[in-house]
């Protein structure tokens, strides 16, 4: 005998990956910015834009990939979804630690 599904089950599925898939495409959007629409921005953003390091964006895309695949997984009742958002709580945890946001 299973166990029945709660009914908070897929509306939590559902928000999860559309908030992924909304965070995956503010990635691409970032990555693919027009060099006019940069030229656009207020001289501030644009120096924090530029001072922005490789592995900065390689982080937030691999993050919003893992966690659209782990909110994919939620909603097709996979176990994935354990681990996409563990290994995506990890990633958060070290990125936290490496800045000093989180003591010894």
């Amino acid at each position: 005998m299973s166990t029945p599904i709660p009914k908070w089950f897929k509306p939590v599925s559902f928000a999860i990956t559309i908030w992924m898939a909304l965070g995956l495409l503010m990635f691409f959007m970032d990555i693919m910015a027009p060099a006019d629409q940069v030229a656009a921005l207020p001289e501030a953003q644009r120096t924090l834009r530029e001072a922005r390091p490789l592995w900065l964006m390689i982080d937030f895309g691999i993050a919003t990939f893992v966690g659209l695949m782990g909110g994919v997984a939620h909603a097709l009742g996979l176990p994935g979804f354990v681990f996409a958002m563990g290994a995506a709580s990890l990633r958060v945890a070290i990125k936290a630690k490496n800045a000093g946001g989180l003591s010894h």
